[in-house]
């Protein structure tokens, strides 16, 4: 039986569209030096898991291409 695992990686640099999202839990901005992980690509979307730099709340966000 195979096992369906997601890898996460590390991003060198911070994607500009994820500059100034919200964090759901205190409202804080993300900023350039705010940890992020890559988590999945499709044709049609990226996903990032995100920690706020202010409450180590971890949430993720999804970008979608046109």
């Amino acid at each position: 039986m195979a096992e369906d695992t997601e890898e996460e990686t590390s991003v060198g640099g911070i994607p500009e569209e994820l500059i100034g999202v919200d964090c759901p839990k205190c409202g804080v901005k993300i900023s350039q030096d705010s940890d992020i992980k890559y988590n999945r690509e499709d044709s049609f979307f990226v996903g990032y898991n995100l920690t706020c730099p202010n409450c180590g709340n971890n949430f993720s966000w999804t970008l979608y291409f046109k």
